[in-house]
């Protein structure tokens, strides 16, 4: 990154890309914006042997932070259970796992956990039947990336 402009023109003022910070004119840094609650409701009633649920994408512009994430299968134990991070291309990165969960309890997680552009959050149980009723939900907060 250089110094930046000694006479700064209009183009520079685009985007917010520079700015006086009392001394000389530097590149600024991004700018973070709360802009709304994140809540998605996972519900699921299962048609096979495991449940693999995910939220929605983070879009363009946004980051989201998950704060929360919590999952219950209600008929049966499980013999396996995860909360993942998917980053958008990569595998996913567990945040939480259970190698069993009793019948009707939740599975939760607290914490922080930053994703970008095209990443989501997966739930998964196994030992499920057709028929199985699963509650998953998520939460945090977005920001708009400015």
């Amino acid at each position: 990154m250089g110094q930046g402009p000694t006479q700064p023109t209009e183009q520079y003022f685009d985007k917010g890309l520079w700015g006086y910070d009392g001394v000389r004119w530097r590149k600024l840094p991004l700018l973070w914006g709360y802009s709304d609650r994140w809540f998605e409701n996972l519900d699921y009633t299962a048609d096979a042997t495991y449940i693999l649920r995910k939220s929605a994408a983070v879009p363009a512009g946004y980051v989201y932070v998950l704060e929360a994430a919590a999952l219950l299968l209600l008929q049966r134990a499980t013999t396996s259970a995860s909360i993942e991070v998917l980053p958008a291309g990569a595998p996913g990165c567990p945040v939480q796992n259970a190698a069993a969960l009793a019948a009707n309890t939740w599975l939760f997680w607290v914490g922080r956990a930053t994703l970008k552009a095209g990443d989501q959050v997966q739930l998964y149980l196994n030992n499920c039947q057709a028929g199985d009723t699963f509650s998953g939900r998520i939460w945090g907060y977005k920001m708009a990336v400015g």
